[in-house]
């Protein structure tokens, strides 16, 4: 599924600036400063956002299964027990590219070390969904070798499938599943056989109706993909480089 088009609605961006008090960053600086219980809940969220692209990572370095989930769940581990947040850059920059540096030095010192261990020797700290890991990995382009490039769009994947949730959610929550499953096929794409006077049939709708509803969609996913980005960055102008560049990193698949 390619990036949506983003959505430019008066008041957007001011309702996204709200958004830039609680970002992986602020998460980050909340861990570093105190051993807060509501922060370390915060900073699970975060690791469940990134832990299957930095697992992919490992695993197109050519890391085996099992050592790639050993390594992922240890550099969460490590992150927590070792307050390794503390030393995180001031600079800022893009948090998944600081992530990523850090789990290469992780890969590189457990690779130096000869001493990565095996399963129940790392306490689970944050809990992952690590079951579904090589399920997942299966699936992705084997034309997609650089293992930086895999990172990045499994990260913009992710974005984007949280936005497409969030907004299956809201027809669910509105009574309209039916119209859901028809029509988020067309979020990416051209109607099937038929068009969308079959659709509009099915439905009971007629085939402007449905038209509009696509287009609305489409429209209301951006949002969401928008407030799924501010949550990564810290202010307006990052959130237009990450818009760009998640667009980028999809239309290349």
């Amino acid at each position: 599924m390619g990036a949506p088009a983003p959505s430019r609605r008066p008041g957007a961006s001011a309702q996204a600036n709200r958004q830039f008090a609680t970002t992986h960053w602020s998460v980050v600086d909340a861990i570093a400063a105190s051993d807060n219980e509501a922060a370390r809940e915060a900073w699970e969220r975060v690791a469940q956002w990134y832990w299957y692209p930095l697992y992919a990572f490992a695993r197109r370095s050519r890391v085996g299964p099992e050592d790639a989930e050993d390594l992922t769940q240890s550099f969460f581990a490590h992150i927590l027990e070792k307050n390794v947040l503390a030393k995180a850059s001031k600079e800022r920059g893009r948090f998944r590219s600081y992530l990523l540096c850090a789990f290469k030095f992780h890969l590189r010192h457990q690779r130096r070390q000869a001493r990565t261990k095996r399963k129940g020797g790392h306490v689970a700290v944050v809990p992952l969904e690590m079951k579904s890991a090589e399920e997942r990995y299966a699936f992705e382009p084997p034309d997609c070798r650089d293992p930086e490039r895999l990172y990045e769009r499994r990260c913009a994947l992710i974005v984007l499938e949280r936005g497409v949730d969030r907004l299956r959610q809201e027809f669910v929550q509105k009574e309209r599943r039916l119209v859901w499953e028809r029509l988020h096929p067309l979020l990416d794409g051209d109607p099937p056989s038929g068009g969308y006077a079959q659709i509009a049939a099915d439905l009971g709708l007629t085939e402007s109706n449905v038209k509009v509803t696509v287009h609305r969609m489409r429209r209301r996913l951006g949002e969401f993909v928008r407030e799924e980005l501010s949550r990564t960055v810290s202010n307006a102008a990052e959130l237009e480089e990450e818009l760009e560049h998640l667009k980028a990193v999809l239309s290349a698949d």
